[in-house]
């Protein structure tokens, strides 16, 4: 019994993000409701896409499309996460004031102190993979590894390869971990990284990863 709306504004979930070398970032999406149209802006979390290159299940280019749709949105500022929603919106001033606002809801969450965690020795860890859905479950097999000494906590995550700015956060964090998983390390990165003492790894097997990172904490 599920019914939808093609005059409103399109909306729908994000079900897969990664970094295509050629296109740039791109993001898979269902369409939930309304009507999705070249020339409007999505908006998911805090990332941004024109609508300039939209893509159906098949790879080819569509002006529009509405509720059921499998679509890909190529031309993200940053990756949107995979399960969040995202909408449509007529303009980039409009896109823009949705995405701060959502940033600024983010970062208080982020920042918020836990009360468990104030005894308790923080490791922070830059993580960088080749997917989306690669970093989620990077994301929940490190949640894991907290105990009661010691709490792993991602200080930044994003796709593509690590590099040079990826060292100098990590450079800004005691004690603090770069991993990639699927990608690799820009040649000065990992220059820069052996300079200032970095902890870096690079792994393509997930459970390998864990092992490796359950004996550095």
């Amino acid at each position: 019994e599920l019914t939808a709306d093609p005059s409103l504004l399109a909306s729908g979930i994000i079900i897969e993000s990664n970094l295509d070398t050629k296109k740039g970032i791109t993001a898979s999406a269902i369409i939930k409701n309304g009507t999705l149209k070249r020339g409007q802006f999505a908006v998911c979390g805090g990332s941004i896409s024109p609508l300039r290159i939209v893509e159906n299940f098949l790879g080819k280019p569509i002006n529009e499309a509405t509720f059921s749709s499998p679509i890909r949105i190529i031309g993200w500022d940053v990756p949107p996460t995979v399960g969040e929603a995202f909408v449509c919106v007529e303009d980039k001033k409009e896109a823009i004031a949705i995405a701060t606002q959502n940033a600024e809801v983010a970062k208080a969450l982020e920042t918020a102190p836990a009360k468990d965690d104030v005894n308790k020795e923080i490791i922070p860890l830059i993580i960088k993979t080749d997917t989306s859905g690669s970093l989620d479950a990077l994301i929940y097999e490190i949640a894991k590894l907290e105990n009661d000494r010691i709490v792993p906590k991602i200080v930044m995550a994003s796709l593509g390869p690590v590099t040079e700015n990826d060292i100098r956060v990590a450079g800004g964090n005691d004690n603090a971990i770069v991993i990639g998983f699927h990608t690799k390390i820009d040649p000065q990165a990992e220059s820069l990284a052996l300079r200032l003492g970095i902890s870096f790894q690079m792994f393509d097997i997930i459970y390998k990863l864990t092992e490796w990172l359950e004996v550095a904490l």
